[in-house]
């Protein structure tokens, strides 16, 4: 499931010769807050001894703490999150690199029925317990973007744009 996760939602990764590499990852959590269902996958080759794994209940709190937020305004509940903790920088296509500056990203719905995914990249990690906190709830609030106010986040000029979906 993870690989399919990420060569759908997030950038395809190759080695050198452009073969795809494996991104092979575990279920760690799942929960279900107000109808929402949430599951965090890892990287496998983590081991259960990676520090990064202690903050996975940081995340999955700040993750049902947005859903009871967010989910009560409607009209649509966010559908099911799937949160990727990754090894990997972000990769923005628009600049077509790596970008080690972003904490998360929400992949967009592509359509009103389907999932939300979250990645989380290294620097995410790196900041305090609050500041985590506050990455899972801005990337919860674009889910919950995603799905409800579409019409508000489609064909706006950038300037406003990226003062309103960031």
């Amino acid at each position: 499931l993870c690989q399919t996760l990420w060569s759908h939602s997030f950038r395809e990764l190759l080695n050198d010769e452009g073969t795809r590499i494996p991104y092979d990852c575990l279920l760690r959590v799942e929960s279900t807050v107000m109808g929402t269902n949430v599951r965090l996958y890892y990287p496998a080759d983590w081991g259960a001894d990676n520090p990064r794994l202690d903050s996975v209940d940081i995340i999955m709190d700040a993750a049902g703490s947005s859903l009871q937020k967010y989910n009560p305004y409607g009209p649509n509940p966010i559908n099911t999150v799937y949160i990727v903790l990754t090894d990997y920088d972000y990769y923005d296509t628009t600049e077509g690199g790596f970008d080690p500056d972003v904490f998360a990203a929400a992949n967009d719905y592509t359509s009103p029925t389907t999932s939300c995914h979250v990645g989380i990249f290294p620097t995410g990690f790196e900041e305090s317990t609050e500041s985590l906190q506050q990455t899972i709830a801005h990337e919860m609030f674009h889910c919950y973007q995603f799905k409800n106010l579409r019409p508000q986040i489609n064909n706006l000029p950038n300037e406003i744009n990226d003062w309103w979906v960031e």
